[in-house]
């Protein structure tokens, strides 16, 4: 992944907010998850809005509904897919 930030791309982790909730330790708590979600939705939305032009979600095991939810965000803002 810094490979693609050197590059200018702005990654989306989920994990990356469980360790921000965690002050630096991992932590997965099942009640947090949604909330988890809404903010790398939220996130997403708004570096889209304020015109970055390479964003990666990095996530494993994406479920179709967690997908939909980026792919709105993207149509809503015409964004484009990188190749």
């Amino acid at each position: 992944m810094l490979k693609y930030a050197e590059e200018g791309a702005v990654i989306v982790s989920k994990d990356a907010i469980r360790y921000m909730l965690g002050a630096g330790n991992y932590i997965f708590n099942p009640d947090y998850e949604q909330g988890i979600h809404a903010v790398a939705c939220e996130l997403v939305d708004n570096l889209m809005y304020d015109g970055a032009e390479k964003i990666i979600i990095d996530e494993t095991n994406m479920t179709q509904d967690e997908r939909s939810n980026y792919l709105f965000y993207a149509n809503e803002r015409k964004y484009k897919r990188q190749p």
